[in-house]
């Protein structure tokens, strides 16, 4: 009848009483995002992520949804990157995660913490872009003075490409 307050006051019982069911909270879920509710999502989304009958396709989504709402609704930076963090825990490449976490560590000045998370979306992907980027992480990790973290970016590149002269060399000058 358009009067998700009314609705929301009606499910927050039923909630109480069965702190797990799965309608009760779709309903909710789906009245908080409907009238704004950014706060009371953000509580609920975890119970969502959480609840036994959750898909793991479902469980991620729900992750990148939680992450949104702490960082663009809440701001809520760190939680933000744990709950895309927890996404990309699930399911390494998946794009809209990357790229809300890439974001949100660029804006706070995580360098380090970009480069964690790109290594690992490229560790999770295939061999050709594995070639491709590694040798731009071992760059990247040298640029900041990371010389180990370097040196293991191009002992990758040599794992999956042992006749690379330029990560054979790369590697020993690393080290």
């Amino acid at each position: 009848l358009g009067e998700p307050d009314e609705a929301i006051a009606s499910y927050a019982p039923a909630l109480a009483d069965v702190p797990d069911d799965r309608a009760v909270l779709v309903a909710l879920h789906r009245l908080y995002r409907q009238s704004g509710a950014w706060a009371a999502l953000a509580e609920l989304l975890p119970r969502r992520i959480a609840a036994p009958d959750v898909s793991p396709t479902e469980r991620v989504e729900l992750h990148v949804e939680l992450g949104g709402v702490l960082a663009d609704q809440l701001a809520r930076t760190g939680d933000a990157i744990r709950a895309y963090r927890a996404a990309l825990a699930d399911e390494p490449e998946h794009s809209v995660a990357f790229k809300a976490l890439a974001e949100l560590y660029r804006a706070t000045g995580q360098t380090e913490a970009l480069l964690d998370a790109d290594e690992a979306q490229v560790d999770a992907t295939d061999r050709a872009t594995r070639l491709a980027r590694d040798a731009e992480l071992a760059e990247a990790w040298r640029s900041r003075g990371r010389g180990d973290r370097a040196a293991a970016c191009w002992r990758k590149l040599v794992a999956i490409d042992a006749e690379s002269a330029i990560a054979l060399r790369a590697v020993a000058g690393a080290l």
